[in-house]
């Protein structure tokens, strides 16, 4: 129970993951802007200021996304992938 709290309370943040990593590749969510500034509203900030906070939930949340099967570091690309999209082309 305590599992699906955590999940549905990150669901904006991993949703707007999920969604980088789909559509750029070979870019490291952590340096994003935008999921940066999302990292920092759940953190209860009004945006992101530059702290080390928002670049380790943005890590927690993407290890949290490996660890339920929704995304895999490709070592032969050096990226982040989805499970789906890295499927799909094998």
């Amino acid at each position: 129970m305590p599992t699906e709290i955590k999940i549905n309370k990150y669901k904006e943040l991993d949703d707007a993951i999920k969604e980088h990593i789909r559509q750029n590749l070979g870019i490291h969510p952590i340096w994003v802007t935008k999921l940066l500034n999302i990292a920092a509203i759940e953190l209860g900030f009004d945006f992101y200021r530059g702290g080390n906070k928002e670049c380790k939930l943005i890590e927690q949340r993407i290890q949290a996304l490996r660890e339920a099967g929704q995304v895999m570091y490709s070592r032969q690309f050096f990226r982040w992938e989805l499970v789906s999209e890295q499927n799909k082309n094998a």
